[in-house]
C-alpha cells in the first residue's frame, strides 16, 4: 500500500522470483520471472497469505522486487 500512496506503481512493475538454488516447488517455480503491475494479482488461489505477493505457501522462500514497467 505504501507504493500505491506514494504514486509510484504507473511506472513499477514487480517481478515475482523463485528460490531456484534448492528445492523450489512446481507451483512457485510457474511464477518464476512473471511479472504485473504493482497492485495486481498474480492469479492463483490464495490459499496462503494472499495473491499479490509471497509467501505463496508454508516455508516458501519467493520474493518480489520492483522493476521499471516497460
Amino acid at each position: 500500500r505504501r507504493i500505491e500512496q506514494q504514486g509510484l506503481q504507473a511506472g513499477l512493475r514487480k517481478r515475482w522470483l523463485a528460490e531456484t538454488e534448492s528445492n523450489v516447488c512446481e507451483m512457485c517455480q510457474a511464477l518464476d520471472g512473471r511479472e504485473v503491475g504493482v497492485m495486481v494479482s498474480f492469479g492463483f488461489p490464495a490459499s496462503y497469505g494472499n495473491d499479490l505477493a509471497p509467501p505463496r505457501h508454508p516455508n516458501c522462500r519467493c520474493a518480489l522486487i520492483l522493476v521499471p514497467a516497460s
